[in-house]
């Protein structure tokens, strides 16, 4: 298959991008979305359950007791069983956790051989964790891995066929060296046929060690239940200078296709979503392609809408070093992607823009990505980050997101709270109702930064990669009649550690 290039990068304007994309995909223009007011009564809480929890993990990968990064997914044709998996201590180790009563209580498992700690490549970690649950019940979680020798990385697949089961030590595609953000997907239809897609560094040698090029976006499939994988092939070839990341890939229980969504941006770009020691705004250009074949051919890239990009922090610290110290920094550099019933699709992204009021941004399609409009979600007081986007089965839209609506300029915390909006009419209007908090994030700092402020590295924050004591995204599930939530949350929420995860189960209509 010829690999689909980015012609001459990213050097085109928005407006151009939005022209090209109503010729490629259909897309309207930014402008032309409707605008979104909140509407009706508001979902109804039925309970919250601790999706994290004490394991028998060696010490020295939970000395933090800080969990993070949830993603959660239900088993196809079931409507109480879940999984989900979520980062331990930054990164030190990965934990899968599984549920037969809907959440209300959770049995987990950590999976050994993710990272240096639990058996794994010494000296490596973890970030970046995807989940897909098959038809089976069998949980395939992509690991995304750094820290191996000379700076290495990588990706890599394990495979869990039940809560009573070990997780199945992790395989690499071939060709996967220097990869990162490795997601995965399952066919409907067959549970041993999996699909893995992830960016794929093009680097250089350089006195200080090699150092990234372009990125490309590769994909590859096994079907044998991630045994062994088919050759990989590279879906989205980057121009020199740009890398396409982050990376999300979903298989259409009813159709059969494959959709994934990933930004594009260049180098300063990039380096900046994964470096809080650059406070500079950037922006990534977000992209759908699509496939009905299984991934041998893709669909040309359409353009969805720009994901600007800053690493904030409390307005009360005044510099970004002091809030690397006191650890109230934030950031929200990842798009979600989900798929509804009747060919509906949702992507989700932020746009830090600056202003007092910001949404989260949306593209919606009702043919399977095929075509998209764009919506908003309803408007806060406050940058909403972090989005997570569901369907229920009955097509009702979801919008998981943080914001610090509620934060008070002077006082001693950084307050953060979780909502959730819901849409009956495509991101017409939206019902608003408050999930948790409020929670203080800087009681959630783990951090010990040295002053003045080196140039950033893992040692100084054992959290602080690509993200924050939050981690980068959450997750929402949807339900028969309803979501799921899966998010993280800081002191006092958080009874044990730095961070807890939590589950909440919401009615929506």
């Amino acid at each position: 298959m010829k690999p689909i290039t980015h012609r001459n990068g990213l050097k085109f304007s928005v407006r151009t991008a939005c022209l090209m994309a109503l010729v490629i995909a259909g897309v309207v223009p930014e402008g032309a979305s409707a605008a979104a007011r909140p509407s009706g009564q508001p979902p109804k809480i039925l309970y919250t359950a601790n999706l994290s929890g004490d394991t028998d993990l060696p010490e020295a990968c939970d000395a933090l007791a800080s969990e993070s990064l949830p993603q959660i997914a239900r088993v196809p044709g079931s409507s109480d069983e879940l999984r989900a998996v979520y980062v331990q201590d930054g990164g030190e180790a990965t934990i899968g956790a599984s549920s037969s009563d809907g959440g209300r209580s959770w049995a987990l498992s950590p999976v050994g051989g993710a990272t240096g700690c639990t058996g794994g490549t010494e000296g490596t970690y973890t970030v970046n964790p995807f989940l897909a649950v098959a038809r089976s019940g069998a949980a395939y979680y992509g690991n995304s891995w750094l820290g191996g020798p000379g700076g290495s990385q990588g990706v890599l697949l394990h495979r869990w066929d039940s809560p009573e089961a070990p997780w199945s030590p992790g395989v690499s595609p071939d060709g996967s060296d220097s990869a990162q953000n490795g997601n995965v997907a399952v066919d409907p239809s067959n549970s041993d046929t999996v699909a893995m897609m992830w960016s794929q560094l093009r680097t250089v040698a350089t006195p200080a060690g090699r150092v990234p090029t372009a990125a490309d976006l590769r994909f590859a499939v096994s079907s044998d239940g991630g045994r062994t994988f088919e050759p990989a092939r590279t879906v989205i070839a980057s121009a020199p200078g740009d890398l396409a990341v982050n990376s999300v890939l979903r298989w259409d229980q009813a159709t059969g296709d494959l959709i994934a969504v990933y930004s594009v941006g260049n180098l300063a770009a990039s380096a900046a979503t994964t470096d809080p020691t650059r406070s500079q705004r950037t922006s990534l250009e977000v992209f759908a392609i699509r496939s009905s074949d299984g991934g041998e051919t893709w669909s040309e890239p359409g353009h969805l809408g720009t994901q600007g990009f800053v690493w904030g922090h409390d307005p009360d610290d005044d510099a970004l070093e002091v809030a690397l110290l006191n650890g109230t920094v934030y950031a929200s550099a990842k798009t979600d992607l989900a798929l509804g019933p009747g060919g509906s699709v949702a992507v989700a992204w932020t746009d830090a823009a600056g202003g007092d009021r910001t949404a989260v941004e949306l593209a919606l399609s009702q043919d399977g990505g095929a075509t998209w409009t764009r919506a908003r979600s309803a408007e806060v007081d406050s940058e909403a980050i972090q989005p997570a986007v569901a369907f229920t089965d009955k097509g009702t839209l979801g919008v998981f997101f943080y914001d610090f609506r509620n934060d008070v300029t002077g006082d001693d915390d950084f307050t953060f709270d979780a909502w959730l909006q819901t849409s009956q009419d495509e991101g017409g209007t939206w019902k608003e109702i408050h999930l948790a908090g409020p929670f203080d994030l800087r009681e959630s700092n783990s951090c010990s930064y040295p002053t003045p402020l080196p140039a950033f590295s893992r040692t100084n924050c054992e959290l602080l990669f690509d993200g924050t004591e939050l981690g980068v995204y959450q997750d929402l599930v949807g339900l028969s009649n309803g979501f799921g939530a899966a998010y993280t949350v800081a002191p006092p929420i958080a009874r044990e550690g730095f961070t807890d995860v939590l589950y909440m189960r919401v009615l929506a209509p």
